[in-house]
């Protein structure tokens, strides 16, 4: 019940104007994994982006926490936020073998779509460990 309900928050965050920040999502991320044995590690600095990256990189927060507690076995996700140059990047890391067939749900699509459409990317796979590993890197401003 709590996966379905996050996923279908997440769709709707997508598909929509809502508007959230950062801050808001960590917070939301914490409440979501109080009551299930998945620790939350982050390290996001308060780098200064422009309104429309906040809101790409909110939403990539909430749809990596969601993605890990809906296709994996996560007992960690890492979330960390560095800056090089003019690029922002969200790196996200969960330590769960990822359940899927193969193929990206909306959540990974719609964050991947907003990634590119203000000059970004996100690129995404399982790192030496196996754990499942994303970047989301866009302009700072």
């Amino acid at each position: 019940m709590l996966t379905r309900s996050a996923r279908s928050e997440v769709r709707s965050a997508i598909a929509s104007s809502w508007t959230t920040t950062r801050e808001a999502e960590l917070v939301h991320a914490r409440s979501l994994l109080a009551d299930v044995p998945v620790d939350l590690v982050t390290d996001i600095g308060p780098y200064s982006v422009r309104a429309e990256t906040e809101q790409v990189l909110a939403l990539a927060i909430r749809e990596a926490v969601t993605n890990a507690l809906t296709h994996s076995r996560a007992t960690e996700i890492h979330l960390s936020l560095s800056q090089a140059k003019s690029l922002v990047a969200l790196r996200v890391r969960n330590d769960g073998v990822l359940r899927t067939n193969g193929v990206h749900g909306t959540g990974p699509r719609g964050i991947a779509s907003r990634c590119s459409a203000i000059g970004g990317d996100m690129v995404a796979g399982l790192d030496r460990a196996d754990h499942l590993t994303s970047t989301r890197r866009v302009p700072a401003d």
